[in-house]
């Protein structure tokens, strides 16, 4: 029979043994609960931190605004009557993805203008195949949109993908995610 110093060293033993159980399980689980608790993109809840404010009240339309300080450049591009006419008119069969079902994109856009607002489009310059930066350009019988030189891809200024031009498996030009604080400032999220 073990003698009674022995029996309380077990004792404690065993209740430290439990107690660092315990405390292990509660640390490790800690992650997973506040991970439910995240608000999801774009929510009103979520803090402004990890966005970067743009202000485009001094942005023409036709005109292009280049934003750097990312791993990659963002661009800007307000659109003129012209091009929203143009994205209004352009018949879906012309395009590879029209409602940019395969495209990187925030999924509540606008789906024919690929954009929250219809006077802007924000984008990342690089086609899908090889990385090759497009240029603002005249496309089809003189209307405004984006090209580039590696496959020759033609993008309207939604930034979708012209079947008769480009890389048979080139997607439209890529929209990072942001939103908007109001009709005049872009919030860029600064995880790009």
């Amino acid at each position: 029979m073990a003698s009674p110093p022995s029996q309380n060293k077990r004792r404690v033993l065993s209740v430290v043994l439990k107690l660092l159980i315990l405390t292990s399980i509660v640390l490790f689980s800690l992650p997973f609960i506040a991970s439910l608790y995240k608000s999801e993109p774009g929510s009103s809840e979520e803090s402004f931190e990890h966005y970067r404010s743009v202000n485009l009240s001094g942005l023409g339309r036709g005109t292009l605004l280049k934003i750097k300080g990312y791993s990659t450049e963002v661009w800007v591009y307000r659109r003129s009557l012209d091009d929203i006419e143009q994205i209004k008119l352009m018949p879906e069969q012309l395009f590879r993805d029209p409602l940019s079902h395969q495209s990187q994109q925030p999924p509540d856009l606008l789906p024919r203008f690929r954009s929250y607002h219809q006077d802007y489009f924000v984008f990342i310059p690089l086609e899908s195949q090889k990385q090759c930066q497009v240029l603002l350009d005249q496309i089809l019988s003189g209307h405004n949109g984006f090209n580039e030189v590696c496959y020759r891809g033609v993008f309207d200024t939604a930034g979708r993908a012209l079947k008769a031009h480009g890389h048979r498996q080139q997607l439209n030009l890529s929209v990072p995610a942001h939103r908007w604080q109001d009709k005049d400032t872009l919030l860029l999220d600064r995880r790009l």
